[in-house]
């Protein structure tokens, strides 16, 4: 058996493919909230404010995406194939819209290096 037919027998299953992507997705959450964290505390403990204060919306912008495909791919792995076209339709585009507004201090407010000076003056 070579390892492409090993690979396909292995990960051929949707269901399958669809567990590993929710497993990933949830490591690189837990990863971009530690960083987004971890900054947000050094700012405000004014360690390296000049790097990490500019630092802070980058990261909370990969927080918010990592967040976007977990619930995402969290909805998908519960409901497995029972969700119809429609409804993965209707799960992308209202996390896609609370992922907008979640973003909005940083696109209302100074792009991406004006987002902790303006969050203080909010």
């Amino acid at each position: 058996m070579t390892f492409k037919e090993k690979f396909e027998k292995d990960f051929g299953s949707p269901y399958v493919k669809l567990l590993l992507r929710y497993k990933s997705s949830k490591m690189i959450l837990v990863f971009f909230a530690l960083l987004f964290f971890i900054s947000f505390y050094f700012v405000g403990a004014g360690f390296y404010t000049d790097i990490f204060s500019s630092l802070l919306s980058v990261f909370y912008i990969l927080f918010l995406t990592s967040l976007f495909f977990y619930l995402v791919l969290f909805i998908k792995h519960v409901f497995g194939s029972n969700i119809k076209l429609i409804y993965n339709i209707f799960i992308y585009i209202s996390f896609f819209i609370l992922y907008l507004f979640l973003l909005f201090p940083i696109l209302y407010k100074g792009g991406f290096y004006g987002f902790y000076t303006n969050f203080l003056n909010f």
